[in-house]
């Protein structure tokens, strides 16, 4: 994935299922509580069973004007290049593809310890990794990137060594190094 040559958009992103492992929930709450948004806006692309829910809630939290809802997109690579800031607040994770993505075009992204970071994401450096549930600081983070344009181009810099690191010609020489390693 590259990034595409698209102008910047104030806008922090969730890519995913609209469901509770995904924890979009926890995203909403956390910019619920930054109280100086200016012209920033939160993003949810995808779809899933707590869509209803998490409208309701926006609304109930006065941020209709502030959040979208895109369903399904089928130029991921677009949205995810003209975004500022990319967040994960799974609290159940796979491999985290979204997230390595939006690494590899260098988007700031952060993330709950939740999921296995260390194999992603050296904290301040190339992203931030934030205490599983700890809503305010999840908020207090996204705020300083919001608010800090040389912050989130020095950590999206760092994020695209991601693209290396998980480059199928080194992880195939690392499968092969593991299993040549464990016949003998």
């Amino acid at each position: 994935m590259v990034r595409q040559d698209v102008p910047e958009i104030n806008q922090v992103l969730f890519v995913g299922r609209l469901s509770f492992e995904k924890g979009p929930d926890r995203l909403l709450k956390a910019f619920s509580k930054i109280d100086d948004k200016g012209d920033w806006k939160l993003i949810f692309a995808g779809t899933g069973p707590m869509q209803n829910e998490l409208e309701k809630m926006a609304q109930d939290l006065g941020l209709t004007d502030k959040i979208r809802f895109l369903g399904k997109v089928n130029n991921i690579d677009q949205l995810m290049s003209e975004s500022a800031i990319f967040v994960l607040p799974s609290r159940l994770e796979g491999f985290p593809n979204a997230l390595c993505e939006a690494m590899a075009i260098g988007l700031p992204c952060i993330c709950f310890d939740s999921i296995a970071t260390e194999d992603f994401i050296e904290h301040q450096k190339d992203g931030f990794v934030v205490k599983e549930n700890d809503i305010n600081t999840l908020s207090q983070t996204i705020e300083m990137l919001m608010k800090n344009t040389g912050l989130r181009k020095e950590i999206g810099n760092h994020a695209k060594a991601i693209g290396q690191k998980l480059n199928a010609a080194v992880i195939g020489n690392q499968v092969l190094d593991f299993m040549y390693k464990q016949k003998n």
